[in-house]
């Protein structure tokens, strides 16, 4: 169990730079008691498929879309872009699992390219994953048959075949236009321990007619069970077993959609985490995506720690997941965030060393926005989309807010640049421009202001509680970095179309 020092934690950043720092890290070890109880991971295992982040299809609805719309992948096919070369080569300093190296090199020529990378970048991150593992945690890989029977050689090879517990198949019926095959309703989830010490709490089932054969309830030793035994089972329900049925996807689980493609139901996370961990102990998701591990585990009174690459996937699992149910809970529940600047120097240090992922936290991060592609934005580094209902109508409006981010000086000509932007090259229907306080001046802050307001009045504002939107926000590195952002700007966050 973590001790009173330990706090729930969201990483920004490649996992493997995360879980390699995590496993040398003595403060870690014992903030945490000694690692991780329990680990769940569901990377991306599809490398032909694109894991759009969910509010893209509702650009669709904006006119002039293409002067705007940037296409985002949270998943972009990492492993098929990463140096699998040198990784395949790091691979080898691993003496205390070598197999990883000799079955990955030999095997090659057998391989197509996004099969070596991806297996050379999870053989990698299993590594380390068991290195960050309690000795009585436990370890589930949740996958499809398009690399399960890869992935496991690499489990076996990590963990130890001793170690192996169960092949999870999770069934679940969805439509499917497959007129060729028999359309492929199951995923895979490996379970394995670290050791042949490990926590495992046995769940119950109702007994339902037709789903479950009666006659596994009990193991017959004598072949004789009188009617209250049989009563008293039957009441308890059966054992889960390693094949689930009673699961249904997020599809058939409305309220829970928040539109990720790969996003898994809540009833799955908790059959796992409450199988292999109790309250009080630390539950860890390295690919958390929308945040489904980190929510369930929030639910159930475990510690937990998220890890995703994609600033998107930080902001939807701050906001559309921990916050609500640490209010729902009202427990006070702390958490941090790491990754992004915490202070002036470190913003500035980004803004240095990486133009772009400075860009990237400022609009997707703080703004909750989308960043434009690297060139031909015309001058823009992004754009956010807003839903508003039209006055004394149930119909939507779209409002359009674009976003420039400068890390370095700035100058009057630029602020026009941007009221040009705003008013002719996009008619946005208003535009934030961010820099760091010491860049602006008083002449800066009253050329925006002379733009004026955004006319709100065929608008439902009456939930807000703001008069004005202006027409061109100065917003500084400072004030976000303390987060002193105008009234208004906080108050239509909730309006944000993701």
């Amino acid at each position: 169990m973590a001790n009173d020092n330990f706090i729930n934690t969201l990483y920004y950043g490649d996992n493997l730079d995360i879980l390699r720092k995590m496993s040398v890290d003595k403060d870690f070890l014992l903030q945490t008691g000694g690692g991780i109880d329990l680990i769940y991971i569901d990377p991306p295992f599809n490398s032909n498929r694109n894991y759009n982040m969910p509010f893209e299809d509702m650009l669709q609805e904006i006119s002039d879309k293409e002067k705007y719309k940037a296409q985002k992948e949270a998943f972009n096919d990492t492993w098929s872009n990463i140096e699998f070369k040198q990784e395949l080569e790091d691979l080898k300093g691993l003496v205390d699992c070598i197999q990883l190296y000799n079955f990955l090199s030999a095997n090659e020529k057998v391989f197509t390219f996004p099969r070596m990378s991806y297996l050379t970048m999870m053989a990698h991150r299993l590594y380390y994953i068991h290195k960050v593992l309690k000795d009585t945690g436990s370890f589930y890989l949740h996958c499809d048959p398009t690399m399960s029977h890869y992935l496991k050689i690499l489990l076996d090879m990590v963990f130890g075949v001793k170690n192996f517990r169960n092949e999870i198949v999770w069934c679940y019926a969805t439509p499917s236009g497959a007129n060729k095959v028999f359309p492929r309703k199951h995923d895979t989830i490996f379970f394995y321990t670290k050791t042949e010490e490990y926590k495992f709490n046995i769940q119950r089932i109702p007994h339902k007619s037709g789903l479950h054969n009666s006659g596994q309830m009990w193991n017959k030793k004598d072949g004789n069970k009188n009617k209250d035994d049989v009563n008293e089972l039957v009441k308890a329900g059966k054992k889960v077993e390693d094949w689930w049925i009673d699961i249904y996807p997020v599809d058939r689980v409305r309220k829970q959609r928040l539109g990720y493609p790969t996003q898994k139901p809540d009833a799955l996370l908790e059959r796992i985490i409450k199988a292999s961990s109790n309250e009080g102990d630390i539950v860890a998701d390295f690919f958390c995506g929308c945040g489904t591990t980190i929510a369930v585990a929030e639910k159930l009174n475990r510690k937990w720690i998220g890890v995703d690459i994609n600033h998107l996937a930080i902001s939807l699992i701050e906001d559309k997941r921990v916050k609500p149910i640490i209010k729902e809970k009202n427990t006070g529940t702390k958490y941090q965030i790491i990754g992004f600047p915490k202070d002036i120097a470190s913003a500035e240090n980004l803004a240095k060393d990486n133009k772009y992922k400075f860009e990237q936290w400022v609009v997707e991060h703080i703004f909750k926005g989308h960043q434009t592609k690297r060139t031909g934005d015309k001058g823009i580094d992004g754009y956010i989309a807003y839903n508003f209902h039209n006055a004394g109508s149930k119909s939507i409006k779209k409002m359009l807010a674009i976003i420039e981010v400068k890390g370095g000086n700035v100058n009057i000509s630029q602020i026009r640049a941007f009221k040009n932007s705003i008013e002719n090259d996009f008619k946005a229907d208003f535009g934030l421009f961010i820099a760091f306080d010491k860049y602006i001046t008083d002449g800066m802050r009253k050329e925006a202001n002379d733009l004026g307001f955004v006319n709100t009045d065929d608008l439902d504002i009456s939930t807000l509680q703001f008069a004005r939107l202006k027409k061109m926000y100065i917003v500084t590195i400072d004030d976000i970095l303390k987060e002193d952002l105008p009234a208004e700007l906080q108050q239509i966050v909730k309006n944000i179309t993701y």
